[in-house]
């Protein structure tokens, strides 16, 4: 009689769609690829869901060995699962793998109930660890291993192989049975390579890192083919550096083809090379004319010197950052760069400094600012690179934005760096709440023209107008931004404690978690109104003409999308327009003084929680917050 043996990889759900649980499929299609293990166990279903836990156990049938994919999301989910299981069960040998699982066989004295722990790349791990709890072979000899043993635990010599014949999960019918069901739209990724050429320290990708292989066309072509007929709506790619190898532009040429022929996937979502080359630039717009991008990745983390020695990254020079920015806008693509707030080595001053060289160089429409993580494989997790920054670190309940609250669920939580020995705890509040400042005011766009015009016309730098934004909320507490503000304060100085979290939610913008920075917009947006009444308290401080000041705020007002307003018309005294499209094209110019009425187009969602999803959440990569290509200008004639 074969041996039962499970996977559990449990995600969250996103409204209706369910990823399917591909590192599981991946240890699935390569172990029962061997005839060994294919005749001395019986695969049971993959658990992919966050179900009840003791219903999910209950369900099992006599099972020898449950595996556990785990990752910052399922990681507490997945140690109460096991602790149950081996109390129904003790007999079942549990196998802890994934990225979570820290080095070494710590986490075995943590938990008891856990046998066997599987460091690294787990496809031939999980193979081996079969075959020898079926006698052939031992665990003693598997490399990348840490198992109990009499009086502790052994942890085996560490090794890595790079492979590019592994069956693959989405072709060897892994997921047949997953998607039967009718009821869940699944998401799925590819994997194209694997590997990564860098070494970054917060990040726990690569793990070996400097060599990557790829995997064979035929496969990447025949799973392309398979997400389009099965009608995948969202295809992710799981390499490190998409666009890094001339041969993925042939890939996305496929994904595009298979979109025009069958309407699927609508979206293909990648993690691009680090440094941006010609081939990123034409997957780009290839991606772009189809409507399947959600916008290219202009990336740095930190544009500090000091900062990047510290972590072993190099940035493109910013005034590469410029043309490519110049070249994207003008090809029609929308862009978006990262940073991250709380690496060592970073100031106050620094963060800032940062965020203001990206506007300059014309990154208006589109910024993420992501906290530092500490994640227990990266070199930055471990505690002698902690000990020599100065790291200090909150636990805070997972970030997970966009996901539904799910009510008596187990929560799972993050360790996110609150300071450093270059930058305080009050200093990473600060920073923080610039960062959402410039995201949700700028980004966003509620303020954007204003900013952008002082800083062309009056010489006002981008961080003397934003930290001059903040001081005024900070003298005039009633007004709506300033409720605002100093609630995401409050929550900042809350998550520093350990008890604060990193997300908010609101049932007027629907039932998910939100970002400070989108829950800030949307917030503000509601009471739109309002909040330009009050803001012209801070405009008229800056020195600007009347007449200018009344006209750029009616287009201001009008030009960033409002839930349900659209098709109407706003005239205007000077060809604002012009001027800004002029600028984000690199091409600046003074604004004309000339009569035009601009008219705006197609109105967004009425309902402010499909406007929050479509165009906030949805459309935020591909800077869709404001009226751009919808509008139309028409000059009127001079009345000499």
């Amino acid at each position: 009689m074969k041996k039962n043996v499970y996977l559990i990889q449990p995600n969250y759900m996103f409204g209706d769609t369910a990823y399917l649980p591909y590192a599981a499929g991946a240890l699935a299609s390569y172990a029962w690829s061997d005839s060994d293990v294919s005749e001395s166990y019986a695969l049971g279903r993959i658990i992919y869901l966050r179900e009840d836990i003791d219903e999910a156990v209950r369900s099992l049938d006599e099972p020898f060995l449950a595996a556990f994919s785990n990752y910052i999301w399922n990681f507490e989910y997945n140690k109460a699962f096991a602790k149950r299981l081996k109390e129904l069960y003790p007999g079942c040998v549990i196998l802890f793998g994934g990225h979570n699982v820290p080095p070494g066989g710590g986490l075995l004295l943590e938990c008891p109930f856990i046998d066997i722990l599987a460091h690294g790349q787990g496809e031939e791990t999980f193979l081996d660890i079969l075959l020898a709890l079926d006698g052939k072979g031992t665990l003693r000899d598997i490399d990348n291993i840490s198992y109990r043993v009499a009086g502790g635990f052994l942890t085996t010599k560490t090794s890595c192989s790079y492979r590019d014949d592994y069956p693959s999960p989405i072709l060897s019918g892994v997921f047949d049975k997953i998607m039967e069901r009718s009821d869940i739209k699944f998401t799925t990724v590819i994997e194209t390579s694997r590997g990564c050429p860098y070494g970054c320290a917060y990040c726990d990708w690569g793990g070996e890192k400097k060599s990557m292989v790829k995997y064979p066309l035929k496969r990447i072509f025949a799973e392309i083919d398979w997400a389009a007929g099965k009608k995948i709506e969202h295809l992710g790619c799981a390499d490190s550096n998409f666009g890094i190898f001339e041969r993925d532009a042939e890939i996305v040429e496929h994904i595009t083809e298979a979109n025009r022929r069958t309407g699927y996937p609508k979206k293909f979502r990648v993690s691009y090379a680090k440094n941006s080359n010609k081939t990123v630039f034409s997957i780009c717009r290839a991606l772009n004319e189809c409507g399947m991008s959600k916008g290219a990745s202009l990336s740095f983390q930190s544009l500090s010197p000091d900062v990047l020695f510290d972590i072993g990254r190099e940035n493109m020079p910013v005034e590469r950052f410029r043309e490519l920015m110049s070249m994207y806008e003008s090809a029609g693509i929308p862009t978006y760069s990262e940073l991250i707030i709380g690496l060592p080595g970073e100031t106050k001053e620094s963060f800032i400094s940062g965020i203001e060289r990206l506007l300059e160089a014309g990154q208006h429409t589109s910024l993420y600012v992501y906290f530092c993580e500490l994640l227990v494989n990266s070199r930055l997790g471990s505690p002698e690179y902690m000990k020599k920054h100065g790291i200090v670190s909150a636990r805070v309940p997972l970030n997970m934005s966009h996901c539904e609250p799910v009510e008596n669920d187990i929560p799972e939580y993050s360790s996110i760096v609150v300071s450093t020995a270059s930058m305080s705890v009050s200093d990473w509040i600060e920073a923080n709440v610039f960062s959402v400042c410039v995201q949700c005011f700028h980004c966003f766009a509620l303020l954007q023209f204003f900013a952008i015009y002082m800083h062309c016309e009056k010489e006002t730098g981008y961080a003397e107008f934003y930290k001059g934004l903040i001081k005024w909320m900070k003298k005039n507490q009633n007004a709506l931004c300033s409720q605002v503000f100093a609630d995401i304060g409050g929550r900042l100085e809350s998550v520093t404690r350990g008890v604060g979290s990193l997300q908010m939610s609101d049932t007027r913008f629907g039932n998910i978690l939100w970002p400070f920075e989108e829950a800030a917009f949307l917030k503000i947006l509601y009471e739109r109104d309002r909040f330009y009444g009050e803001i012209t308290g801070y405009l008229s401080t800056l020195g600007i003409d009347g007449e200018i000041l009344r006209d750029l705020l009616t287009y201001q007002k009008n030009i960033v999308k409002f839930a349900g307003l659209g098709d109407y018309e706003i005239k205007l005294a000077y060809d604002w327009t012009e001027y800004f499209e002029n600028i984000y094209r690199g091409q600046r110019r003074p604004p004309e003084k000339r009569a035009n009425t601009v008219r705006i187009g197609k109105a967004p969602p009425a309902d402010f929680a499909d406007f929050a999803r479509e165009i906030v959440w949805y459309g935020r990569k591909g800077s869709n917050m404001l009226h751009r290509g919808d509008v139309t200008v028409t000059i009127e004639e001079r009345q000499d």
